[in-house]
């Protein structure tokens, strides 16, 4: 499926870079297997797997509810690709997705989707069923990669995450952005997004000149 990282988000990849430099405790990526963790850089213990990201105040919903949900009402929809074992996945559920001035733009704009890249649901998407069939519900920390991961999160054929992924209201891929992304970096995308603006501003760090943020 065609992407917009590589043309219109080029700059966005360099936006989250240097948002990653940051911290002196940060880097861009640490690799395994050929999956990546985008972000913030700290240990997780192994224990600290289980599926405790916390929902905030986003109207979280299944992919399974989307058909109905556009025939209601069409809307863009985004999808937090994250895993259990992933640190800068729990800082952007506990972050990101629980500041007031997203979770209320989100809520008001977008069908909000949370779904472990490494889960064992199976999902129907556009009339296709996706599963993980080498899943093991036993395995604690880092999992297979579900079809849907592979689907719709995959930039220059590697996995990474988070991964933030948003949808047209026919749930056509407009593109998925990997890593970190706090509260001030992610509302001039979801705006990008939501208003097409992406369709008639290419250059994202033109239209960041003039975007207002409420921050």
């Amino acid at each position: 499926m065609k992407t917009l990282t590589s043309g219109i988000l080029g700059s966005v990849g360099i936006l989250v870079l240097t948002f990653m430099a940051c911290s002196s405790e940060s880097k861009s990526t640490e690799s395994t297997d050929g999956v990546d963790v985008v972000g913030p850089s700290f240990k997780v213990e192994k224990e600290d797997t289980k599926d405790d990201h916390p929902k905030g105040g986003i109207n979280w919903v299944e992919f399974n509810d989307l058909p109905q949900l556009m025939e209601e009402e069409p809307r863009k929809v985004i999808i937090d690709f994250y895993t259990n074992w992933c640190g800068p996945c729990k800082m952007m559920a506990s972050q990101t997705f629980t500041d007031p001035v997203i979770v209320s733009y989100i809520n008001e704009n977008y069908y909000a989707i949370k779904f472990n890249a490494e889960g064992g649901d199976s999902v129907q998407f556009k009339g296709k069923t996706f599963i993980n069939p080498e899943f093991d519900a036993g395995k604690r920390g880092r999992n297979s990669v579900h079809q849907i991961t592979y689907y719709l999160a995959t930039v220059n054929g590697r996995i990474a995450y988070p991964t933030t992924v948003y949808l047209t209201e026919e749930l056509e891929l407009i593109t998925p952005i990997q890593g970190f992304l706090a509260a001030d970096r992610i509302e001039p995308i979801l705006h990008y997004f939501k208003n097409d603006t992406y369709k008639t501003q290419p250059n994202f760090d033109e239209y960041l000149k003039t975007f207002k943020s409420s921050y």
